[in-house]
């Protein structure tokens, strides 16, 4: 078959075709609804899973999966954070080198 001059005119495609349609919004959905509590860090001073109980923890999870999109859930991670300034400071290079921190961050 021979090229027709509008065929010729396109530039060459690199990379793969994006992936429109059925399927990616499927495996997107799956992304964001997929969350799932891991194992208890067994951490000593926070002791997470000791102060949340099971119950609490899977209406959580859930509620986080059925939120509408990405943005909504960094958005519900970012208003669980609080930021403070430093309260003290140990600085054990010399002071011009170190790289000082202006805010702590709380998470919880």
């Amino acid at each position: 078959m021979a090229e027709t001059e509008a065929d010729s005119d396109k530039p060459g495609r690199k990379g793969k075709r994006k992936i429109v349609g059925r399927a990616k919004d499927i495996k997107k959905l799956m992304n964001l609804q997929s969350h799932v509590t891991g194992p208890d860090c067994g951490c000593k001073h926070l002791q997470c899973f000791k102060k949340v109980d099971e119950a609490n923890r899977k209406a959580i999870i859930s509620d986080f999966n059925l939120m509408a999109s990405h943005d909504d859930q960094n958005l519900y991670l970012a208003g669980l954070m609080t930021s403070a300034p430093v309260q003290r400071r140990r600085i054990r290079k010399d002071p011009k080198e170190a790289r000082l921190r202006d805010l702590n961050y709380c998470y919880g």
